[in-house]
Formats: structure tokens, sequence, C-alpha cells
């Protein structure tokens, strides 16, 4: 657990485009993480699925020697990321959370943050009962960024992911690291007790 994260929800810069129209420049304010359909976001807006949903953050960075990530919760439904102009990539699906390592791309002082959505509405894609014509079981849309928005600095060596199994027949957990190394050292507290050792595992 890290905390050397700073989070950039709030207000943001947002603008909507119809189909084949070209950005001109922004319209308002948005809250994020509140989608543009919910009244707390300040839009309350429906985004169509030929729409296309602008974002922009500027935040003051100060520069580590850390490297940095940038995460998103979740974003719905198509997302293309950009800071500071430099295209960090593509994320598709609305409810998994995705990050970009910045290091090489975030600068000293202010910084600029662009997310490029589209809602189609997709099903190729889980959208759960989302439906442009809400009613009986099916909700309005929700589009656009969802989830918190942050940055953090980790070490060169740091734990991408952790996934615990357990197994109950044999009263043992199986633990498998995600990190940049082929080797880790473990400590685990259990109780009152700290079993430490190191071990070897595949590199994903």
């Amino acid at each position: 657990k890290r905390d050397s994260f700073i989070c950039l929800n709030g207000v943001w810069n947002y603008a909507i485009y119809g189909e084949n129209k070209k950005f001109s420049g922004f319209h308002g304010e948005i809250v994020v993480p509140f989608s543009p359909e919910a009244i707390l976001s300040g839009v309350e807006k429906l985004v169509q699925p030929t729409d296309t949903l602008y974002y922009q953050k500027l935040f003051n960075f100060t520069k580590t020697k850390s490297k940095v990530l940038l995460h998103f919760g979740a974003v719905d439904q198509l997302a293309e990321v950009y800071l500071n102009g430099t295209f960090l990539g593509k994320h598709a699906g609305g409810y998994a959370p995705f990050s970009f390592d910045v290091t090489e791309v975030i600068t000293e002082g202010e910084n600029t943050l662009t997310v490029k959505v589209t809602d189609e509405l997709n099903r190729d894609y889980p959208y759960g009962k989302q439906c442009k014509n809400r009613g009986g079981m099916w909700y309005t849309p929700t589009s656009g960024i969802w989830q918190s928005v942050w940055y953090e600095w980790i070490p060169e060596n740091y734990i991408q992911d952790i996934k615990i199994t357990p197994n109950f027949n044999e009263a043992s957990v199986k633990l498998e690291l995600r990190s940049m190394k082929k080797f880790a050292e473990v400590a685990i507290k259990f109780g009152q007790d700290n079993l430490q050792g190191s071990e070897q595992y595949k590199k994903n």
C-alpha cells in the first residue's frame, strides 16, 4: 500500500462534440469523477453514441527521482489519453482500471492532461444495463470518466499486482507477485510471527 499519490479529481474542462464536428475549444467545467449524465458532474447532459467527449486537466507537478504512474479507475467506454501533447495510449472498456508510465512525459511545473472519450454502447464490451432510451430495467448511460484519476510516485522496482489464492484443504495460500524483477524478498506477518524468505518467481 502506497501513500505517495496525488488525486486529480475535481473540476476539469470539458466539451461534447457531435458526429463529424471538429474540436474547437472547451464548453465549460465538469466535476470528475462524475459522468456528464450525473447531476453532481454539474453538466447533466446525455452523451450520444456518435458524440465525442473531451476532458482537460491542468495540474502542477514537482519532479522526483522516482517513476510516476498515471491511473484511471474507469472511463466509459473508449479512451485516448494525452499528457502535454504526447499520446500515452488507448483503453477500451468502461469498467476496468488502467494506467500509464508518465515518467518521461510529466514535467516540473504545470502539466496538461487531455482525455478523448467515445461511448458507443458497443456490445463488444461490457456495458451493464445502460440503454439510450431508459426505462424498465434499463438505466441512463454513464459516459466518460466515472472513477477517480490520480498519479503516484513509485520506486524503480515496484509491485505491479498481487494475487492471493486460498487453498482451504491444505490450510495455505498461494501468493503471486507481478513486478519488474524476477526475484522478490517476501516478509509476511501472521499474528505475532514474522515469516521471511526469498522466492524465485516467473516474470510475466
